[in-house]
C-alpha cells in the first residue's frame, strides 16, 4: 500500500488557500483517506497555523470557522485518516533523513538533478511512502 504522509504545512493548504492548495486538494480528491497519515502533533500545528491566519487577517472569522469544521470532519474525527504518535526517539531518528533528502527540495544544490533521478515520486508538500 502507498501512504501519503502530510506535514502540518501541507495540511494547512487544504484548509486555507495558498500556493500548493490545488495540489493538496487534488490529492484529497484522487487518493483514499485510508492511505493518508500525519503526526498527531501536526494536528495541533495546523490549528495553530489557522488561528494565526485568522488573527493576522489572512482568514476571516467565517472562513476560519468553516476551515475548522472541515478540518475536524476530514481529519480530526475521521478514523480512516491515520494519526501517528511521535516520541523523542522518532524525532531524533529523522535528523539523518532530513540531511540526506534535503537536496531533493533545494533547487540550488549541485547534486539535485542526480538525486532526483533516484526518487520515484516526491512532492514538496507531502511524502509518499510504500510498504514493502
Amino acid at each position: 500500500m502507498i501512504w501519503f504522509y502530510f506535514d502540518a504545512n501541507a495540511l494547512a493548504k487544504r484548509y486555507s488557500t495558498e500556493t500548493g492548495t490545488g495540489l493538496i486538494n487534488e490529492l484529497f480528491r484522487c487518493v483514499s483517506v485510508a492511505q493518508m497519515t500525519c503526526l498527531t502533533l501536526s494536528i495541533l500545528e495546523v490549528m495553530s497555523i489557522l488561528v494565526r491566519k485568522k488573527n493576522d487577517g489572512r482568514l476571516s472569522p467565517i472562513a476560519f470557522d468553516q476551515a475548522m469544521i472541515n478540518f475536524r470532519s476530514e481529519l480530526i474525527n475521521n478514523k480512516e485518516f491515520a494519526k501517528a504518535p511521535i516520541n523523542d526517539l522518532l524525532v531524533m531518528s529523522a535528523f539523518g533523513f532530513i540531511g540526506e533528502h534535503y537536496v531533493i527540495f533545494n533547487p540550488s544544490h549541485p547534486n539535485r538533478k542526480r538525486r532526483l533521478e533516484r526518487v520515484k515520486f516526491c512532492l514538496p508538500v507531502c511524502v509518499i511512502l510504500k510498504n514493502t
